[in-house]
């Protein structure tokens, strides 16, 4: 069948940056091109400690290297020690800036609104070499009138309009970057009343906006020692490749140090056959070590260790 022509005008090169966790990249990943989609709006929602901020500082960090990433806290969740760690585990070893959350006023701490906050992380995506930003969360986003209101006050649908107007502005500026980025909008994820599923608060338009969505949660069956966990990533939303129920990623976290691509590719090993877990972790036949063994070489940094498992993934690969 003959096609017809395209002229592309200014239309962006759909980019995608490949993360190093082998199952996630193929369910982010389109027509053998693997990794996260760039320049678009990713949210990455769930429940409650299931990894989600984690796994956002370490995809922030492979878009680029020696970039600099952005985080709007609105959870005030932040551990100076702990998110170098995490953003550092995807190799990352730029500057990460946060956006201020109060400014002083005669003297004192006034917070800003998040408005604000929001107009100054998104203004990140014009400045070169910048990676972009994580938006932390979503649900905690409190609308101009929220704040300077009473509690109890009815502000219905000042929060979503506000998000709404940060995802266009978001997607505006991500089109026109010298370089690819990516906003990563953490959120929760909340039971549908009545039936079955689950919705993100925030308003619609957000979920218009996002190229990705990504639900993640705990696997609290595949629990380890010193309180590591496998989480599961199901693309839910994907723009450049369609989403469907095999679309979906194996990360391993490690609490204090962030996401083991190290772990991570052993546990993908094994969902494909490739690798046997019972006492110990068996390649071929030949015991590699027991799971906390391996779990004290991914904590203490050696990598070199669990190279039979990237050469599997990557034979396999090659095969596929």
């Amino acid at each position: 069948m003959k096609l017809p022509t395209f002229e592309e005008g200014m239309v962006p090169d759909i980019e995608r940056i490949p993360t190093g966790l082998w199952s996630f990249d193929r369910a982010v990943g389109n027509k053998g091109v693997l990794g996260l989609p760039l320049r678009t709006l990713t949210e990455l929602y769930g429940y409650e400690a299931a990894g989600k901020s984690t796994l956002g500082l370490y995809l922030l960090g492979c878009v680029r290297k020696e970039g600099e990433i952005g985080i709007m806290d609105l959870e005030t969740s932040i551990d100076p020690e702990y998110v170098p760690m995490a953003a550092g585990q995807s190799g990352f070893t730029g500057n990460i800036k946060t956006i201020d959350y109060a400014i002083m006023k005669k003297k004192k701490k006034v917070q800003r609104y998040h408005e604000a906050m929001a107009q100054e992380a998104a203004e990140m995506l014009l400045k070169s070499g910048s990676n972009g930003f994580m938006l932390d969360s979503l649900g905690m986003w409190m609308s101009q009138e929220e704040m300077d209101g009473e509690i109890g006050d009815a502000n219905w649908g000042k929060r979503a309009k506000g998000i709404a107007q940060w995802s266009r502005r978001c997607l505006a500026y991500l089109r026109i970057a010298e370089d690819p980025k990516v906003v990563i909008a953490i959120n929760h994820a909340l039971p549908t009343m009545g039936g079955k599923g689950h919705y993100t608060p925030g308003g619609v338009t957000k979920g218009f906006a996002a190229g990705v969505r990504l639900f993640m949660f705990r696997k609290d069956s595949a629990s380890f020692d010193d309180g590591a966990f496998q989480a599961e990533v199901v693309v839910e939303k994907l723009r450049y490749g369609g989403a469907h129920k095999e679309r979906r990623g194996i990360v391993f976290i490690i609490p204090g140090l962030g996401v083991s691509p190290e772990m991570t590719a052993m546990l993908d090993c094994v969902r494909l056959g490739l690798a046997e877990r019972d006492n110990t972790v068996k390649v071929n036949g030949e015991s590699i070590g027991k799971i906390n063994t391996l779990l004290k070489w991914a904590t203490k940094g050696e990598t070199h260790k669990f190279k039979v498992f990237f050469d599997a993934l990557e034979a396999y690969n090659a095969e596929d």
